[in-house]
């Protein structure tokens, strides 16, 4: 199934969890059946199944943040909320569910409370990459792009790999009019990734 997706063949991946009779699908099965779903637009069924595997494994973070989105777009952040809160409870160091429960304040409108929990969530896992970047989109978003700055190089001294990292400092380097800093962002990226399609044309726009 995984190597489904990544093919982008949801359809088929769907199919083969389908496949599994209904009294041998664990949580993880029916969570998976879920996201698929998500991905697929099919909303009322992604819902059920993630509601099921919530029910069945509570506190799991991709299901939680499936389920927020499929909160947010009907309005209802504040139920997600209440969710994670009690995932948080019961595990209060867990990373990635304070970078949930981050991305659902922020879907909230609450930006000060959504960077509380990125950096709590960094604190925890200082190799958290999509934390770093959504921590730092927020406060470039917010008017405090040095602060930014530093989230990214704080984030990279952790994961000096990560290509999205370096492509996403690039790109708020440029937006700083630091055009050379930027290209030796983009190449730290081609650097880390080869295959990296948006800092390659990114950096092939620059030069």
């Amino acid at each position: 199934v995984e190597s489904l997706m990544a093919l982008g063949r949801a359809h088929d991946a769907l199919r083969m969890l389908r496949a599994i009779p209904e009294e041998e699908r664990d949580a993880e099965v029916v969570a998976d059946m879920g996201l698929i779903q998500l991905e697929l637009g099919q909303r009322a069924e992604a819902r059920r199944d993630l509601t099921r595997a919530e029910a069945s494994r509570p506190g799991d973070p991709d299901t939680l943040a499936g389920l927020l989105v499929l909160d947010a777009a009907e309005g209802r952040t504040e139920e997600s909320i209440r969710r994670i809160d009690a995932a948080l409870l019961v595990r209060p160091g867990d990373a990635a569910l304070h970078r949930v429960r981050a991305l659902a304040a922020a879907a909230a409108g609450r930006d000060a409370e959504a960077a509380e929990h990125f950096q709590q969530a960094l604190a925890l896992d200082p190799s958290d990459g999509r934390s770093a970047m959504e921590l730092a989109g927020l406060q470039a978003r917010n008017g405090r792009p040095l602060e930014a700055l530093g989230t990214y190089e704080r984030a990279l001294a952790a994961s000096p790999s990560d290509a999205d990292l370096h492509a996403a400092r690039a790109s708020l380097l440029l937006a700083q009019g630091d055009r050379e800093a930027a290209i030796e962002s983009y190449e730290a990226a081609i650097g880390s990734s080869a295959t990296h399609a948006a800092a390659r044309n990114e950096l092939a726009y620059l030069l």
